[in-house]
C-alpha cells in the first residue's frame, strides 16, 4: 500500500501546487473577488472553501485535529455558502493561505500516518454516499481541488494572466 499512499499524497500535492501557482498571481482585492460568472466563485471564496473542506476531511480521519472554533469558516466558506462581494466580510488574504496551508499540512500528516488497515477503514457517519473509506476521502481531495482549480484557471485568464502550463 506505500505506493497507493504515494499516489495520493502526490495528487493532493500536484492539486495544491497549482491551486497556489494560480492564487499566487493575484495581487489586488478585485482580482481575488474577480467571478468569472454573475454568481460563479470568487479566487477568495475557493481559498477559504478548500481549507474548510481540508478541516472536514481531518475530522473524518481523527476528529481531535480537526477545528472546533471556526463555525465562522465554514458558515462562509463551507457546503451551501455563497461568496461575497465585500472583502470585508471575510479573514484577510493572508490569514486565508495561511489557513489554508496549515489545513493542508495536517491533512497530509493523517495520510503520512495511514497504515494499511487505516485506507480500508469506513468513514464516520455524515460522509457523503460517494466517500465509502478513508482511501477515498483522500483521493476526493485531489479531485475536488482541481474542481476550483479549473474556476480559478478561467479567473487567471480573464483577469490577463497568461496561461501556467
Amino acid at each position: 500500500m506505500q505506493d497507493f499512499k504515494a499516489r495520493l499524497l502526490h495528487g493532493l500535492n500536484t492539486a495544491r501546487n497549482y491551486t497556489n501557482e494560480l492564487l499566487n498571481a493575484l495581487s489586488s482585492e478585485s482580482e481575488w473577488l474577480h467571478r468569472a460568472t454573475s454568481g460563479g466563485n470568487h479566487a477568495l471564496w475557493i481559498a477559504g472553501h478548500l481549507a474548510v473542506v481540508d478541516n472536514a476531511f481531518i475530522g473524518r480521519f481523527d476528529e481531535s485535529r480537526a477545528w472546533t472554533d471556526h463555525d465562522d469558516w465554514k458558515t462562509l466558506f463551507g457546503k451551501g455558502s455563497q461568496p461575497h462581494d465585500d472583502a470585508a466580510a471575510y479573514p484577510s488574504v493572508e490569514t486565508i493561505r495561511e489557513t489554508m496551508a496549515e489545513r493542508r499540512a495536517v491533512l497530509l500528516e493523517c495520510l503520512e500516518s495511514c497504515s494499511d488497515e487505516d485506507f480500508l477503514r469506513e468513514l464516520p457517519p455524515g460522509a457523503p454516499p460517494f466517500l465509502y473509506d478513508i482511501a477515498s476521502m483522500f483521493q476526493m481531495g485531489a479531485w475536488h481541488e482541481g474542481i476550483h482549480a479549473g474556476q480559478l484557471s478561467i479567473i487567471h485568464r480573464q483577469l490577463g494572466h497568461p496561461p501556467l502550463r
